[in-house]
């Protein structure tokens, strides 16, 4: 997928959340793979804390605090993605290196992140570099 495509479905995402709110939404994301998982790019949904919302890859994620997680490099990216999401601007993009659902080896990647208008969530799309 394209860093365009990513920006596309983060927007779809947010305004998915928007109405129907988070809990179905997140679910939406982690189980209907049709809508929101295209090519290599999926919808992810966390909490201003750290805690996964909904995972288009990996639904033993959802539930449990990321914030400290570290790609293979040592980046706190999920720190990162809250950081971004907390900013003034409330989105923008985070690099880090990640394994690819695709082809199984650690990647460049970069996530565009934003956060949900009015709430204390927000959802990611990531492409590989």
């Amino acid at each position: 997928g394209t860093r365009a495509e990513a920006q596309v479905l983060v927007e779809s995402a947010v305004e998915h959340i928007q109405k129907v709110g988070i809990d179905k939404a997140s679910e939406d994301f982690t189980k209907d793979k049709s809508r929101w998982s295209r090519k290599d790019l999926y919808v992810f949904s966390s909490d201003m804390t750290g805690v996964a919302r909904g995972h288009g890859v990996n639904e033993k994620l959802v539930g449990k605090n990321l914030l400290a997680l570290k790609d293979q490099t040592g980046k706190e990216y999920v720190r990162e993605f809250v950081k971004v999401a907390q900013s003034a601007k409330g989105e923008g993009w985070v690099d880090y290196e990640w394994s690819s659902p695709t082809t199984k080896q650690v990647e460049g990647k970069t996530s565009f992140i934003k956060r949900v208008p009015g709430t204390d969530f927000w959802v990611g799309v990531g492409v590989y570099r």
